[in-house]
Parts: C-alpha cells; structure tokens; sequence
C-alpha cells in the first residue's frame, strides 16, 4: 500500500503481521520524522548525532571527530525479528583522507544514553552495539567483503541469528550472534573529517518478512569484491 503521489514515504504496510516502509527522503528534515515515523539518536538517544534531509538525500546532522557518536535514526514502531533494509547509496565526492561509513541498522532500540542494535558497516564490518556510547563488538564474520560507491544499492536481514549483507545483489558478508532479538531497522553514518562534504542515502525501504518484500536486485558491474 503507497501514499499518495508526492509524498515524502512511500508509505507504511501493516498486513499479515508484516512491516514494510520506504522512502525517498523528500521533504527537508532536521531532524528526520516522516510524520513521527523515525527515532534519532541525538534527540532520543541524547549522545549520538541526528539524521537529517534534503529533497532525496539523508544525511548526517554533523560529523564524528572525537567520538563514536555516529549520525542514527531508526523507525518508530513494533517490528518483527527477522528484519530486511535495502538503501541506495549517495556519496557525491570521494574522501580519500577519511573513511566515509554507511551504516544500515537492524534490530536497534533507543532511548536515552542508550543505542543497541546491529550496525551493518558497509560491506566492511558487521557490529553489536550494546547500549553505551562507544561500547561495541566486531563480530566475527566471512566476507568476501565489498567497496561501495555513489548509486550503489547496500542491502542487509537478519533471519533468526545470521546477518547477511549484499551490495548490488552481491553477497559480501555474513555474521551470526544472537544478543537481541528485537528492535527496529534503520541507517546510520559516520565520519571523522571535521570539514566532510556530506554522504548517505537517496533511499530506504525496511520490511520485517524473512527477505523483505522484493528480492535482491541482479548482480551490478561496479561493485569490487576482495
């Protein structure tokens, strides 16, 4: 089920206990709402950064120099377990100095002082985040690992206790851990260049059905996997 034409999300389903929502980010936010449908992690959480808009871009509120206190924001809402994300990159000028991390998050909770949650880093890493400001866990994982560049479409579910992760269709890594079993989807950046020019996404969709609503997209011609 769509909203209306022009409106900023694409609309909420709630049918056969399933979840779905998508968005191309078009109205401008500071912080992002959608109508009360995300949770920031500076508003809520009080110790991270917001996520913000443009028409078509969601961005970070400000950059991360000091700290672990990335840009968050996830959907408000009871989700099911198994969770899907798929996002579209946006990452008009390249950083060769600086890491510039896009973050896809599942099973997340926020409140005050407090973001836990798994944090797809990339094609890089895959993430626990416990609760506190900087306290996280690397987990294990088996690649092959991906890059991601401007267009490209980052994916990520959990289904039970494995995380698998896809950039354009391409599976680049897979983790399994078992701490939460609940929360909600959403995105995350992060960045340590004091001056960045901003980065993110010009869209998300999440749904809580095993695979989400629509399978991955076919394999690209951009994407490197090492």
């Amino acid at each position: 089920m769509l909203a209306a034409a022009g409106a900023a999300v694409s609309g909420r389903r709630v049918a056969a206990a399933a979840n779905f929502y998508s968005t191309q980010f078009l109205t401008p936010e500071n912080p992002i709402s959608e109508n009360g449908h995300w949770i920031n992690g500076q508003s809520v959480g009080l110790d991270w950064v917001n996520i913000i808009t443009t028409p078509g871009f969601a961005t970070f509120a400000q950059p991360n120099p000091d700290d672990y206190n990335d840009a968050t924001a996830v959907l408000t809402g009871s989700w099911g377990s198994n969770q899907y994300v798929r996002t579209v990159v946006r990452i008009p000028a390249i950083d060769n100095n600086f890491a510039q991390e896009v973050e896809i998050r599942l099973r997340t909770s926020i409140s005050a002082h407090t973001c836990s949650g798994y944090e797809v880093l990339m094609g890089k890493q895959i993430v626990r985040w416990n609760g506190p400001l900087g306290d996280f866990n690397i987990l294990p994982d088996e690649g092959p690992y991906g890059d991601l560049h401007d267009g490209d479409v980052l994916e990520a579910n959990i289904v039970g206790n494995v995380i698998t992760v896809f950039i354009n269709g391409v599976k680049v890594n897979r983790a399994v851990d078992s701490v939460f079993t609940g929360g909600s989807p959403g995105i995350g950046l992060f960045t340590r260049n004091p001056n960045a020019a901003k980065f993110g996404f010009s869209s998300f969709t999440a749904s809580d059905s095993p695979l989400g609503s629509n399978p991955p997209p076919a394999p690209p011609t951009n994407v490197t996997v090492r």
